[in-house]
């Protein structure tokens, strides 16, 4: 099934909207100001997991950062749970690609620092971190130092500290680009694992294809900069997820049908949902 234009969304209560959001950078001298986002739409549903690919410097760092209220669009509105975003809040939280652990913190101290920083009580607070480490596989490491991790063990540290917050809107950039191949796949299998625990909803900024197919509910796909929405794929595996259902006939159907719209730099940049 294929719309065409308009906003993009469930039927349902919804946890963001985008909604004619434009964000250009100031001009340099002499030049003109660079629109990065163009009259971007989208509506993502409570407790959805929606993967964003697009182009190289097509603004899907940018989109996230607007999201959460680091960056002040020029035009348009985003809104969470039907509240405008003017600012950074605790209902979002962003997890970056930089792992952006404190060295001299331990795995437990840096989860909980976004407790620390909101006031919560501490007693219960340090419970769920130790909850949130158990969670995440690193049980038995929460007195180690970031220095003594692997990459994927930060990252996970990482993920823990975004989920201590309890936001209700979770932004990923690319949080697993720096890894290597193996541990991304197995960090994918992790975050799918996670993620079916509370069904928080998340917005997860991948280059990877097979990533973008094998988390998301829906694929959010950008055109070329200026970004716009070009096309939005439901993704109807199912759930959950284990590492075989990438070799599924499904599976290579939906990375196909993704691979071709990234490829095909004449496709048209008009919306339409894919089923």
């Amino acid at each position: 099934m294929t719309n065409e234009g308009g906003d993009v969304g469930r039927a349902g209560a919804h946890a963001v909207e985008v909604d004619r959001l434009e964000v250009a950078y100031p001009a340099r001298r002499g030049r003109e100001p660079s629109v990065v986002i163009r009259d971007m739409s989208f509506q993502v549903d409570e407790g959805e997991f929606v993967t964003i690919v697009g182009p190289s410097g097509a603004g899907k760092t940018t989109l996230l950062l607007a999201i959460d209220g680091l960056i002040e669009p020029s035009g348009g509105e985003v809104r969470v749970k039907g509240r405008r975003v003017t600012g950074p809040g605790p209902d979002r939280a962003m997890v970056f690609q930089e792992f952006g652990l404190l060295p001299w913190r331990t795995v437990l101290g840096n989860v909980m620092l976004g407790i620390e920083l909101g006031r919560l009580d501490r007693a219960q607070g340090e419970r769920r971190a130790r909850e949130l480490i158990r969670l995440v596989g690193l049980a038995g490491y929460e007195e180690h130092h970031p220095h003594q991790l692997s990459g994927g063990m930060r990252q996970r540290v990482g993920l823990a500290r975004a989920l201590a917050v309890a936001p209700d809107v979770l932004l990923m950039d690319e949080p697993f680009g720096a890894l290597d191949a193996q541990t991304r796949e197995l960090m994918g299998v992790e975050l799918s694992r996670i993620w079916e625990l509370d069904r928080k909803t998340v917005l997860f900024v991948t280059h990877d294809i097979d990533e973008a197919v094998y988390l998301a509910d829906r694929v959010i796909v950008l055109s070329a900069n200026p970004a716009r929405v070009r096309r939005v794929i439901d993704v109807t595996l199912p759930r959950p997820r284990t590492r075989e259902v990438r070799a599924s006939v499904e599976f290579l159907a939906h990375r196909e049908q993704l691979a071709s719209l990234l490829f095909d730099a004449d496709a048209s940049p008009l919306q339409e949902t894919v089923g």
